[in-house]
């Protein structure tokens, strides 16, 4: 019962409200928080850090060597723009800088259909092997961030909600 209950209170702070696990008076589940608020704030951090000088973030298929040394820089695509900014909004992060960045490299991407076109592979068949390019990324995933960024900027709330 208390991994649920610890769920449940990290749930509630990740997504904005402190007062579940300070009411629940569980200090062990407040620890597990600033844990989890430690990892979030890495992964914000690295997020960041490897974001293109045009305001877009890419990944390359040679993140799949098996020398792999760490990140290293590739073009921007839609689809992994969207991807940060949608986990940078998730860590409460839609004020920040780097998403104003991103969302600007959307739109000035977006082509006059209101599309994105994306040439480079984004999912991995078998690393190494083959990769794939889902046609629906780059359509789907920038919308997606572009309304989520838009609805958490003309609320009051900074609270990822389900959907856009």
């Amino acid at each position: 019962m208390e991994d649920s209950r610890q769920s449940t209170v990290l749930f509630a702070d990740v997504s904005g409200s402190t007062q579940l696990y300070e009411a629940a008076g569980d200090t062990t589940a407040h620890g597990a928080i600033a844990g989890c608020l430690d990892v979030m704030r890495k992964a914000v951090d690295w997020l960041v850090s490897i974001q293109n000088k045009d305001g877009g973030w890419g990944e390359d298929a040679v993140s799949y060597r098996l020398d792999y040394k760490g990140f290293e820089d590739a073009p921007s695509t839609s689809s992994q723009t969207a991807w940060a900014l949608l986990g940078l909004m998730a860590a409460g992060e839609v004020g920040h800088p780097a998403v104003a960045r991103g969302v600007e490299y959307l739109k000035s991407t977006q082509t006059e259909k209101g599309l994105w076109d994306e040439a480079r592979y984004t999912a991995t068949g078998f690393p190494r092997v083959f990769y794939l390019r889902y046609h629906g990324y780059s359509k789907f995933f920038p919308l997606w961030a572009l309304a989520r960024y838009r609805n958490l900027r003309s609320t009051n709330s900074r609270v990822v909600g389900v959907g856009m």
